[in-house]
């Protein structure tokens, strides 16, 4: 693997320093969500610090090359499943100390094919987790978005019901997040789960979806490819960004505090500098870009998206002692690097680590496993068993933790 194949490697030390209370090796975590760009670097982390880790994931969204730092850990362990349909027994009698919704932590604008996925995990995938946090009696961390409550429904048509393919997509995804929030809501009063929620901006850093059609995605992509950096709009937009190392210690920092003031706590995890999209382009230009042609055409602007609202994180960084460290410029730096570095892998060996991450996913024996059982008891939750998805296979589990 190249030098730049793996994200930085600093934040495990700097929670080792601050949490020394972790046992390292005894404590268990369940990240869902495991194999995608933010899910994956949550795992890497928590393993780096010393908690046992189970990772689910279907791959869907997810991929299973990003798992390349892990699958040959000791104290990481996947479960190939989808969430939508009931925890199997086998996961349900272990007892995570800690269980990590990163299902779908950003929005992936403009690729319908992921939003019934996105709108299904926010709801039946979600309350799952929560029915397993609670036989478990684990802390919950669970992903929101700081423009919930944005969007404006179309009152005239079905198909684009937010006005176009780009909103669509976004606004449905946040559509998903403020169910999502209800639903924790409901659980944390009826059945005292300590759920904490992280409203995140848009996430970027290695393996970060290049498909999107959000302006980072396309310009990074663009500059990739040596293609001229065009967009419809004027470039004065300004964008909330977080880098996946800030937002992943973040996360590890809200997940371990055991404070008071923490618990069922709704947490805002944003760089306060907003940049604009000229600045965002012409940064991407200077790193790849050379004699690229930089151009902003807002006449044909197709989708027009709110301006980011203003996010105090003042209690964030009060509670949590917690702030960005990572700076667009620096942030950008890293990302091309990595992509760069990863379209000079060859294709054999990224169809290794997918035939590797498979393999490990074959055996469901949890015998050896040296975690306490829990007596699987039914929540007395009113919800009925969801109906099963048609076209979902049945779940693989992984070979055991040694």
């Amino acid at each position: 693997m190249s030098e730049n194949a793996a994200p930085d490697q600093n934040y495990g030390e700097r929670l080792r320093s601050e949490f020394k209370q972790l046992k390292k090796g005894s404590d268990l975590a369940v990240v869902a969500g495991a194999a995608g760009f933010v899910g994956s670097r949550i795992c890497e982390v928590l393993v780096d610090v010393g908690i046992k880790v189970i990772g689910i994931d279907n791959y869907i969204s997810g991929r299973e090359y990003y798992l390349e730092r892990l699958v040959n850990r000791e104290n990481f362990e996947l479960f190939e499943l989808n969430l939508q349909q009931e925890i199997p027994p086998h996961l349900l009698r272990l007892k995570p100390k800690y269980i990590i919704d990163a299902l779908d932590v950003y929005p992936h604008i403009g690729r319908t094919e992921f939003g019934l996925n996105e709108l299904l995990n926010n709801s039946i995938g979600l309350r799952n987790l929560l029915e397993y946090a609670n036989v478990a009696r684990a802390r919950v961390i669970v992903t929101s978005s700081v423009d919930i409550y944005q969007g404006l429904a179309s009152h005239e048509y079905l198909q684009n019901y937010y006005d176009g393919k780009d909103l669509t997509t976004y606004y449905a995804f946040l559509e998903g997040k403020r169910y999502a929030e209800a639903l924790c809501r409901e659980y944390l009063d009826r059945y005292g789960i300590d759920i904490r929620i992280a409203r995140i901006p848009e996430v970027y850093g290695p393996r970060m979806d290049l498909k999107s059609t959000s302006l980072l995605s396309q310009g990074v992509r663009l500059a990739l490819e040596k293609k001229d950096l065009i967009f419809h709009e004027e470039g004065s937009r300004q964008h909330q960004l977080i880098y996946v190392d800030d937002l992943a210690y973040g996360l590890l920092k809200l997940l371990f505090n055991a404070g008071e003031k923490v618990q069922g706590g709704i947490f805002y995890f944003v760089n306060p500098e907003a940049v604009s999209t000229l600045s965002i382009v012409y940064t991407l230009k200077a790193l790849l870009g050379g004699d690229l042609k930089v151009e902003f055409i807002p006449q044909h602007m197709k989708v027009g998206y709110p301006e980011p609202q203003k996010v105090d994180i003042t209690r964030t960084m009060k509670l949590l002692r917690w702030g960005p460290q990572v700076d667009v410029t620096e942030g950008l730096e890293r990302t091309v690097k990595w992509f760069v570095e990863e379209a000079k892998r060859p294709e054999a060996e990224k169809e290794a680590i997918v035939k590797k991450v498979h393999e490990i996913g074959q055996t469901p024996d949890l015998g050896q496993v040296q975690i306490e059982p829990v007596e699987v008891k039914q929540s007395p939750s009113p919800v009925k068993p969801t109906r099963q998805p048609v076209s979902t296979p049945p779940p693989k589990a992984a070979a055991p933790i040694p």
